[in-house]
């Protein structure tokens, strides 16, 4: 292994995203502007819902529950005070959004999402993507993991947990439950490989062994390209993957110590009407002395994403859509 010369540095681009960068209001805003493609009055009205009033029709309605979904409120004081807070959402009173919530026909949002997955938007991004990966002649395997609430404790089979425990239980107090998933993702669909389960307090880092191991079991998964996020971030990890050449794509830790060896190729993406920066750098991690690719992504805000990856840009591109 070449080791580079150079003094170690800390990344400040991982920190800059998360301080300027709210993930959650940018997915909302990005489904807010698929809204205006549907037509929710009409929905509306063939269930009857009605506009009700100009601060609290049905449109704003959908924005609330599209906030909720992906940071739901601990109670209808923090609600009123988000959608008091929120630019794109008109102010609504806890007592106004039980009220309607109470009374309207939960078949109106399904429809209107059932429109939303088919707007012309949304058809051709799935048939980029579907095109993109089609290209790919590795398999793509990612994992992550979700947590579920518990109303009661719950026993779970240790075939599930990956312990060797005959069963192994869940309490209420535990967190609710982690589902850890590894799937295949391809051009058309994604594949369930292999799941655990824990306490939803345990961290998705040991489960990832267990995992590894249920997609060995495909022989056409014999050298796939891993994707996951920060909590499966482990450097020993990735030295594994480089000495028995599996790829992989995770974000890099704000916290990162690195030297930048070389830089590779800085390009310009064109997506529509944007265009972006795109740079691919050489680093050596310091943690372990191992080289590995850093490729910081502009993102359409003005920020910056960066990525850990054994994977040069070209072919970077064709999993994360660079």
């Amino acid at each position: 292994m070449t080791r580079c010369s150079g003094k170690s540095v800390r990344s400040s681009l991982g920190e800059t995203h998360a301080e300027n960068f709210n993930l959650d209001q940018s997915t909302a805003s990005a489904v807010y502007s698929l809204l205006d493609e549907v037509d929710s009055e009409s929905i509306a009205d063939e269930f009857d819902i009605g506009k009700h009033s100009k601060k609290h029709d049905f449109d704003n309605h959908l924005k609330v529950a599209v906030r909720e979904g992906i940071d739901p409120s601990d109670s209808l004081a923090t609600l009123e005070e988000t959608s008091y807070t929120a630019a794109e959402m008109e102010k609504m009173a806890a007592s106004t959004f039980s009220r309607y919530t109470n009374d309207r026909d939960y078949r109106a949002v399904v429809r209107t999402m059932f429109e939303l997955l088919h707007t012309p938007q949304l058809a051709h991004q799935r048939a980029v993507e579907r095109k993109r990966l089609q290209r790919l002649t590795r398999g793509v395997v990612a994992t992550d993991a979700t947590n579920l609430e518990l109303t009661r404790s719950v026993v779970v089979s240790d075939d599930f947990v990956g312990d060797d425990e005959q069963s192994y239980e869940i309490d209420t107090g535990d967190g609710g439950i982690k589902l850890h998933l590894a799937a295949r993702v391809d051009g058309e669909h994604k594949h369930p490989l292999g799941a655990t389960v824990t306490e939803g307090e345990t961290h998705e880092n040991p489960q990832f062994e267990h995992l590894y191991g249920d997609v060995e079991v495909f022989p056409d998964l014999d050298s796939p390209i891993w994707v996951f996020d920060r909590g499966y971030t482990r450097y020993e990890r990735f030295c594994g993957f480089t000495a028995i050449n599996d790829d992989f794509i995770t974000l890099l830790e704000s916290d990162a110590r690195y030297d930048v060896c070389e830089q590779i190729q800085t390009a310009e993406v064109t997506d529509g009407d944007e265009t972006r920066q795109v740079r691919d750098d050489r680093i050596e991690l310091a943690d372990t002395g191992e080289q590995f690719r850093r490729v910081v992504l502009e993102t359409p805000d003005g920020e910056q994403l960066e990525y850990l990856t054994t994977l040069a840009l070209r072919r970077l591109a064709f999993v994360t859509g660079f």
